[in-house]
């Protein structure tokens, strides 16, 4: 493409290099596409599956066309064929679609990581005497207590006392700063 885009024409790659290159991708690596898009259309929606099937076969069946079988397929000793642009819309999606899954994944394993940053026993005020309840069974309502070095196991109002909270797993700052609390929402 290199070199239709600085128009040294020469430099591309014979036409019939190029069928056989987008052939690989349009009959194997884009099947997924093809799948998707039959279901799509099979319940009745469109996706973006579609919109990439039409256009790449569209773009792929045009080229083929032109390549072997248009009377006028030469103008000035070339062939008119777009099967870097089928192979490119395919490759984009596809890095796409491989970046939104990555960033699913990652997503996933940090809210993981963050539940298992929530303490599994609180210390509960219960008949006024302080008692190690596990946190499942806390209530709305219940008084928590929160020593110093430990984490805070639930979102609340600070009834007495004042210290300083590490926010940073919530925000994602990687240079926290710590947040006074007393006396206020947390």
């Amino acid at each position: 493409m290199v070199g239709m885009m600085v128009g040294k024409h020469e430099w591309m790659m014979p036409s019939i290099w190029q069928f056989v290159l987008a052939s690989i991708v349009q009959l194997w690596l884009a099947i997924p596409f093809y799948k998707s898009a039959w279901a799509s259309i099979k319940g009745g929606l469109a996706n973006m599956d579609v919109l990439v099937t039409i256009g790449t076969v569209a773009i792929y069946a045009y080229s083929v066309y032109m390549l072997f079988f248009s009377p006028h397929r030469q103008h000035e000793g070339m062939v008119h064929v777009y099967f870097e642009a089928s192979v490119m819309v395919i490759g984009f999606v596809s890095l796409g679609k491989f970046l939104e899954d990555r960033a699913k994944k990652n997503s996933l394993n940090s809210l993981g990581l963050l539940l298992k940053l929530t303490p599994q026993q609180v210390s509960v005020q219960r008949h006024q005497q302080w008692v190690t309840t596990p946190i499942d069974q806390v209530v709305i309502g219940d008084i928590l207590r929160a020593n110093h070095g430990e984490r805070i196991a639930a979102d609340g109002i600070v009834q007495s006392g004042e210290g300083w909270a590490d926010e940073s797993h919530l925000t994602g700052e990687s240079n926290p700063e710590q947040k006074m609390v007393g006396s206020k929402v947390f």
